[in-house]
């Protein structure tokens, strides 16, 4: 199974685990199998159990939380009415997470591997004072002092709160319990939610009601947070379903829990629940199901993202008045005449070719009738003067395929020129209605209007070689502004100088990828496209704003 780090160009995953106390083993189970088919994510944030899932998560420490959940915690020293009336704790959490898990406890917690994983890792618990959730971060645990987790898992009424640095806390589920917004807040495509209940399962809040009175003696915000538990955690729930039929979400949930409670000690009862959430995890989030769904997502905000362009385009078509209509209809003319030129020479090129027609083919044409192919060559770059539906760069890549390396210079310089000089003269045929018309569609073009009224031939020369527009919008322009021809042609040319030769030489070579002129040619490109990035930035970075 491959790791989930080529995530980054796929999507950013994040996980939820609601934690359950010792319910909380079936999370446990959800991750040992992630762990052991390395499949990880980007982003964890758990509530109470669900933030030590976490901890183990992260320090990929497989089967270390199924031995607190089946183990420790029926020992006397994890929980008991012993430490109640000793502490005024049913669970003793120093116990847990210190005792226990600290460097020299009898199952540490492997803190090195857990800061050096990339997930973000979020902790949850309620400030007792307000009632409302505190997020710790993974930064907030140091090594041996994992404080965060055990306000996450701080039971009110069955526990004091926990404090860190003064401030009292209890378990984050009060004020949090489905904390997949804030996951989502944090930059996820994509939540995995692991609840420890089935999924239908929705909370009483009257069961809530006793200890809610018992709190509010003490801590009377968290007791409201507490009394509101039960519907916020049905609302979210409720939210995370809608969002799950939006492949937004992975709900993963047991099928039956029996009669396990929060604290419920049954060592048959837990290891079924573990086994029972590997089983779910191998069922639900293979990598292939997690792509398939993520898959889905993006085509379905795709379709929206059309949808909505669509409707801009209508709304800009109904802000036009009939003089752009009119020039928007001229232009949608030309665009057809040029590919069904295109599609004829492509016709003809087929028909005149005796066998296929490879690049080898091509080659020994040219050889043999090398105007034609000059004749060919130059008319698709009169047809791409016209059109987008053919790049400039691969027309200078076949000349250098086709002839030799001055030889396909001279053609593609040819080509160029033509294809420069066909808009350019429909410009020049055109009226004030084009130029408007094309500054309503390109509203940047000021900053060629700008650089053209100081300088004309520097302007086309750096345009040209930074390529801001698309070829024949730019030539149409000058064009249609009644710009010398020689100096618009001469300074254009120049400017796309180093694409011509760069890619016409390269076109020499391609044939032979593994040849020292190829990866000559291939690290000057590079370097190039890296230079003109950089002129763009000096050009468009304004220096002197007053001016």
């Amino acid at each position: 199974m491959i790791l989930y780090r080529e995530r980054r160009w796929l999507m950013k995953l994040g996980f939820v685990d609601v934690g359950g106390g010792t319910r909380g083993i079936y999370g446990a189970g959800v991750f040992d199998y992630l762990m052991e088919e390395n499949i990880t994510g980007d982003y964890f944030i758990g509530v109470s159990a669900g933030a030590a899932n976490g901890a183990s998560f992260l320090a990929n420490q497989p089967r270390r939380n199924f031995v607190f959940y089946n183990k420790y915690a029926f020992r006397k020293e994890y929980m008991s009415f012993k430490n109640y009336l000793k502490t005024g704790s049913y669970i003793d959490l120093d116990y847990i997470y210190s005792d226990l898990s600290s460097s020299k406890g009898e199952y540490p917690l492997d803190y090195k591997a857990l800061k050096n994983n990339p997930m973000d890792f979020e902790i949850v618990a309620t400030d007792a004072r307000t009632g409302k959730a505190k997020y710790f971060k993974k930064s907030d645990l140091v090594i041996d002092n994992y404080d965060p987790i055990k306000a996450s898992c701080c039971v009110p009424v069955l526990n004091q709160p926990y404090k860190i640095k003064g401030v009292p806390y209890f378990d984050g589920g009060l004020s949090d319990p489905i904390p997949f917004k804030r996951a989502f807040e944090a930059g996820c495509d994509k939540v995995i939610i692991v609840l420890t209940r089935p999924r239908d399962y929705f909370r009483e809040g009257r069961k809530d009601k006793k200890f809610v009175r018992l709190l509010r003696r003490t801590y009377p915000k968290a007791a409201k947070a507490f009394a509101k538990r039960s519907l916020v955690y049905n609302e979210s729930l409720r939210e995370a379903m809608e969002l799950e039929k939006e492949n937004k979400v992975i709900i993963v949930a047991p099928s039956y829990i029996g009669n396990l409670k929060t604290l419920t000690q049954d060592h048959d009862q837990l290891e079924n629940l573990y086994e029972l959430g590997r089983k779910d995890a191998k069922n639900i989030l293979t990598l292939e199901n997690i792509r398939k769904e993520w898959f889905i997502m993006k085509m379905k905000a795709l379709k929206e993202k059309i949808k909505s362009e669509r409707e801009n385009f209508r709304d800009s078509n109904k802000n036009l008045d009939e003089n752009d209509k009119a020039v928007k209809n001229r232009f949608k003319k030309i665009q057809i005449v040029a590919l069904i030129s295109f599609a004829s020479i492509l016709i003809v090129l087929i028909l005149t070719r005796s066998g296929n027609v490879s690049i080898d083919s091509l080659t020994e044409k040219a050889a043999g009738n090398p105007k034609k192919s000059i004749i060919t060559l130059i008319s698709l770059f009169a047809v791409k003067s016209l059109t987008i539906i053919i790049p400039l760069p691969s027309l200078y890549v076949a000349s250098g395929i086709l002839f030799d390396p001055l030889k396909a210079v001279a053609v593609s310089y040819l080509g160029l020129a033509v294809t420069l000089t066909i808009p350019f003269i429909l410009g020049r045929w055109s009226g004030t209605e084009e130029i408007h018309y094309i500054k309503k569609k390109y509203p940047k073009i000021e900053k060629v209007i700008e650089m053209q009224e100081r300088n004309e031939f520097l302007a086309s020369f750096i345009i040209r070689l930074i390529g801001w527009f698309p070829c024949d919008v730019l030539s149409f322009y000058f064009g249609a502004c009644k710009t010398n021809y020689l100096k618009y042609i001469t300074s254009s040319l120049l400017g796309a100088s180093i694409g011509v030769i760069t890619n016409t030489l390269l076109g020499d070579v391609i044939l032979n990828p593994l040849s020292w002129q190829f990866m000559v040619m291939l690290v000057i490109k590079i370097l190039i496209s890296l230079s003109v990035v950089g002129i763009t930035y000096l050009v468009n970075k304004d220096k002197n704003p007053k001016k």
